[in-house]
């Protein structure tokens, strides 16, 4: 039953409970891609890190304790644009990056990382390699729950293709306040994709929500996240309340969903964070849209400004239209 289901949310395509082997993992890696795979032991550290034609295992002692202090310390820090995030960003990597660093091939460009536990709550794109220079400036990093996660998931950067585009505006919803800067966020990114199907305020209703998912190749959603520490599976995107219509797109909804949209941009509040669950496994929308059907998820770690994340999502529209991001 379980795995019937899963293959069904994946639309149609059939997995498999059992790990695939190294070999089918390595299959899929480009050239140039490096995929890092942590795992977090009492008082040490352990990391898979592999490429289309190696494999290396590396464990190394941690003061693991601290580690977890730090990484909720740097999360701090890092939402709040006038602190010094910088020196405890360079300790971490000691830590986390520097041991494996002799073992990333010189010529990799594309970093795939599946984080640990209390790692996914972090951007690792402000760590440092050995040398000084930042993840972000030598790679292109992207995220998994899984390295199995890519037998299923397409390969290479998802095209726009038919997008929509959704905005909360001024609507409020749920108490929350409006959101005015999406509508400028939204008609800047139309602006270079004039075809873009819109819908603002009242218009950004559940059933329209809904219906990017299913029939668009492009979903963005210019509203407030919701997590649900309690239960996540309630844990919702908001839309505008509509007679006979719910005014969350939730969870529970969205796995039972065989999406169309290959790229889910949520360009809201903390909606790459989840809730961490046993088995070291982690709920939350990024992961519950690429089980559902999506190849590619755009989410936030921390609380965003309205107008500084509209500036920041128009130009990553304008890179992707001009294959760059």
């Amino acid at each position: 039953l379980f795995r019937s289901s899963l293959s069904q949310s994946r639309s149609g395509q059939v997995l498999s409970l059992q790990p695939p082997p190294l070999a089918q993992i390595q299959k899929t890696l480009g050239a140039g891609t490096v995929l890092v795979e942590y795992g977090l032991l009492n008082g040490e550290l352990t990391a898979f890190v592999v490429t289309a034609t190696s494999a290396d295992q590396l464990s190394w002692k941690a003061d693991t304790d601290k580690l977890r202090q730090n990484a909720m310390r740097l999360r701090k820090l890092l939402a709040d644009p006038e602190s010094n995030w910088q020196e405890l960003a360079g300790e971490m990597s000691k830590t986390l990056i520097a041991p494996l660093a002799a073992k990333i091939p010189k010529d990799a460009r594309q970093m795939l990382i599946v984080p640990a536990s209390y790692l996914n709550y972090l951007p690792f794109q402000v760590f440092s390699l050995p040398d000084g220079r930042s993840l972000v400036d030598v790679y292109a990093v992207s995220y998994l729950p899984n390295a199995s996660a890519l037998l299923y998931l397409g390969q290479g950067t998802p095209k726009i293709g038919k997008l929509f585009l959704g905005a909360l505006g001024t609507s409020s919803v749920e108490g929350m306040p409006p959101l005015p800067g999406t509508l400028a966020e939204t008609a800047g990114i139309a602006a270079d994709y004039p075809k873009a199907r819109r819908a603002s305020n009242e218009a950004f209703t559940h059933d329209e929500a809904q219906r990017a998912l299913l029939t668009d190749d492009t979903a963005h959603f210019a509203t407030h996240g919701m997590m649900e520490e309690e239960a996540p599976l309630f844990s919702a995107v908001l839309t505008s309340p509509a007679p006979g219509q719910a005014s969350r797109l939730s969870l529970y909804a969205i796995v039972g969903m065989k999406l169309h949209a290959r790229l889910v941009v949520l360009s809201a509040c903390e909606t790459g964070l989840g809730r961490m669950r046993g088995g070291d496994e982690v709920t939350g929308l990024s992961r519950t849209f690429l089980t559902a059907g999506a190849d590619g998820v755009v989410a936030s770690l921390w609380r965003v400004n309205d107008e500084s994340t509209s500036m920041l999502m128009q130009e990553f529209y304008r890179r992707m239209g001009g294959g760059l991001a």
